[in-house]
């Protein structure tokens, strides 16, 4: 048993510095000059504008004459790399992003004046340069996959900052729902002691119509008074009326807002169980980045 863990350990701890290896390729590629001897690399993921930036700061390291850009190629006139003398070289070089195979291609060819660079005639300064293009995939390739991680914990905390604001605005429309149903007891209490007051205030409306027909044929000061409380009594009931139905209308209004803050909720609810599964995703990414920037410390 001892033994099999070893040997697991040691199968993953050899796969881990395989998988971190550049994959370096001695060919030949076509340039603005014409095919050349060349090394050829791949960078995972990363574009070529991504590439580029950190091949122009690879060329930055060594002083040139000019640099100049045309299309795909990145051409370095004169450039004097320490190690392999003091005569200074031109580098040629192509980057590519491949989109069916999400990988950039980079392939570098140097004239050393007279003569490309290859491993057969230039073995020394071959593998000079050879270390010079594993440095720079190395560096760019951990450097985009920290980029990676910045971007997907970025995106990380804007999920999370999502879903509390989502739970903090469920808690406050619940707050809302429970006020509304208070709001709706209290106006149907309140309507409910209206109606009373309405029956017996509609009563004493029909009594004194009574008073008033009695007194037809009696003073006229007697039957103005009585018809001055009769209108008083009819106003108490329009306003009895009025109340009632404002309250009535309340509550509709009430009602809605709940069916309104129900529907947000169960909205708000489906969107944050969403959020979780997508930062759940973004978790086992976040930890498969994590590993990829480890291969190339």
């Amino acid at each position: 048993m001892k033994n099999l863990i070893r040997f697991l350990i040691f199968f993953f701890l050899h796969v881990l510095f395989i998988s971190s290896q550049v994959n370096i390729q001695n060919t030949n590629s076509k340039f603005s000059i014409g095919n050349a001897p060349c090394l050829k690399i791949e960078i995972l993921e990363a574009d070529d504008d991504f590439c580029k930036k950190e091949w122009d700061r690879t060329l930055d390291g060594f002083k040139n004459e000019k640099i100049k850009k045309s299309g795909n190629e990145i051409f370095a006139d004169n450039v004097l790399i320490p190690e392999m003398g003091n005569n200074p070289v031109d580098i040629y070089t192509t980057i590519e992003y491949q989109k069916k195979s999400g990988k950039t291609v980079i392939c570098s060819a140097v004239d050393l004046g007279g003569a490309f660079l290859n491993s057969g005639d230039h073995s020394e300064k071959f593998k000079i340069y050879e270390n010079i293009l594993k440095k720079y995939a190395n560096g760019t390739q951990k450097k985009f996959f920290e980029k990676k991680l910045e971007d997907q914990t970025e995106e990380q905390r804007k999920i999370f900052k999502k879903i509390n604001n989502l739970t903090e605005d469920n808690k406050e429309l619940n707050d809302k729902i429970f006020k509304a149903e208070n709001d709706i007891k209290k106006n149907e209490k309140e309507i409910s002691e209206t109606k009373s007051k309405l029956e017996i205030k509609k009563k004493e409306v029909e009594s004194q119509k009574k008073v008033v027909a009695a007194s037809s044929n009696a003073v006229k000061e007697q039957q103005k008074s009585s018809e001055k409380i009769l209108e008083k009594l009819q106003d108490e009931q329009k306003d009895l009326e009025k109340n009632i139905k404002k309250l009535e209308n309340e509550n509709e209004d009430l009602s809605d807002r709940i069916k309104k803050h129900k529907e947000k909720i169960i909205s708000n609810e489906e969107e944050i169980s969403n959020l979780k599964q997508k930062s759940e995703q973004i978790s086992k990414d976040i930890q498969i980045t994590e590993q990829e920037i480890k291969k190339y410390r």
